[in-house]
């Protein structure tokens, strides 16, 4: 096989491993859960559940002027979230931390 006819052979598998790779992460197949889950057994990628359930969560806050917002819309809904708060800015914004645990949702520090 002559060396052009190998670069586009090669090129044309890259080209393919890319689209497929792009397939898969875009559309999260359910069996790609259970290679992560068997290679990353520490993690939780997914919770089995009889009840239609989404998990929210808004990293890098509080944010004062966005905070409020969230957490109005979500009382509207009845529903909770879990914010990841960096800590300097908790330490900024202490009345936005006290107003995220009084609307039962949850905030965990992400760094300090």
């Amino acid at each position: 096989m002559s060396v052009p006819r190998l670069a586009v052979r090669l090129f044309a598998l890259a080209v393919a491993l890319v689209v497929m790779w792009q397939l898969i992460s875009w559309t999260e197949p359910v069996a790609a859960f259970a290679v992560l889950e068997r290679f990353t057994p520490n993690l939780v990628w997914r919770v089995n559940t009889a009840r239609p359930l989404v998990a929210l969560s808004f990293d890098d806050g509080p944010d004062p002027e966005y905070t409020p917002k969230v957490l109005a819309i979500l009382a509207r809904h009845a529903a909770h979230a879990t914010f990841f708060v960096i800590g300097e800015r908790a330490m900024r914004y202490p009345e936005l931390i006290g107003r995220i645990g009084l609307k039962g949702t949850r905030s965990a520090i992400t760094t300090s």
